[in-house]
């Protein structure tokens, strides 16, 4: 019976034992579900803050394509004054050498007007010439 005792003690030891860590291993479960229930949290905070930059990221790669699509614009518009301004003072230079080639033709004819005054003068000159001439 003594042995019997002695196994039912040594039995009661173990048992005993086995509870504390069984014990000892639910507190460690707990404190694990504690830490993945914190992870899961975070993970769900990331993913949240993930989903906010993707909007962000999408946000900004619209603005970015309209304003390329605005630079673009701008290009073109800047391109077609520049040929505007081209042909204007094309049209410019060419009216320039027609006001020239009037000028000259105007110098013509004023150096024409002036020999034919030149060469009415002198008439007028040979007529009083010839009015004193009578008049004498």
């Amino acid at each position: 019976v003594a042995g019997g005792e002695a196994a039912l003690v040594d039995a009661k030891a173990q048992l005993s034992d086995r509870e504390a860590a069984i014990e000892a291993l639910e507190k460690e479960s707990a404190a694990c579900t504690d830490v993945i229930v914190k992870r899961e949290a975070e993970l769900e905070a990331a993913k949240s803050e993930a989903g906010r930059l993707e909007a962000l990221l999408a946000g900004a790669t619209a603005a970015m394509a309209e304003m390329t699509g605005e630079v673009a614009d701008g290009k073109a518009a800047l391109d077609d004054a520049r040929a505007q301004l081209s042909d204007a003072l094309q049209t410019l230079e060419r009216e320039r050498a027609e006001g020239r080639e009037q000028m000259g033709a105007v110098d013509a004819t004023n150096g024409a007007l002036a020999a034919a005054r030149g060469e009415i003068q002198e008439v007028n000159e040979e007529i009083l010439s010839a009015n004193k001439k009578i008049e004498e």
